[in-house]
């Protein structure tokens, strides 16, 4: 927005951009002595994705406010589960005086039981900044037949990224002939 003093000028533009893995937007307001320049801008990128035990969530936003001058920013987000993981990724940029924030979820649990064998897994991870980007991925797998039992989770990303991870896999089984009997049971959890 642009009001011109007398016998002055002035004059705005704007340019806008969307995509499905991004968005960005430039505004800019020049005047002659007296002008008086308002300019506004707004730029949010979000994707989600889900697979079964599998999630993640991305979003990236930015903005700014000013007078005389120019003024830019752009985001991205992208989120993929697979059968047994998942990642996001969320990145910002823009001219000095953007606010850019970025937030990354990702999350996976997988559980499975055969007879008296037992695993758990669940992984999960954040990541959020301003400027920039930033990353995570989680996995989780369960996996148990009638003598065995398997479980594990994974967590990594960008610098600074929030990780959780946990799994539990139990085994057990017995047998019995002519008088005499055995028992065993493995426990694992980290």
């Amino acid at each position: 927005d642009c009001t011109a003093g007398t016998n002055g000028s002035c004059g705005g533009s704007n340019r806008v951009g969307a995509t499905e893995d991004g968005a960005q937007a430039s505004v800019s307001c020049q005047g002659s002595a007296g002008a008086v320049c308002s300019q506004q801008l707004s730029v949010v990128s979000a994707a989600t994705s889900r697979s079964p035990g599998n999630h993640a969530n991305a979003t990236s936003r930015c903005g700014s406010e000013g007078g005389a001058g120019s003024q830019w920013c752009a985001t991205s987000a992208a989120a993929a589960p697979s059968d047994d993981g998942a990642v996001g990724q969320a990145a910002c940029q823009g001219s000095a005086g953007a606010d850019c924030r970025h937030e990354v979820v990702a999350d996976s649990s997988a559980a499975s039981s055969t007879g008296a064998n037992r695993a758990d897994a669940h992984s999960h991870c954040n990541a959020t900044g301003g400027g920039g980007g930033g990353w995570c991925a989680t996995t989780a797998i369960a996996q148990t037949t009638g003598n065995s039992a398997v479980a594990g989770a994974g967590c990594t990303g960008s610098a600074g990224v929030d990780c959780a991870r946990s799994y539990r896999a139990s085994s057990a089984s017995a047998a019995s002939g002519g008088g005499a009997s055995a028992a065993a049971r493995a426990v694992g959890s980290g």
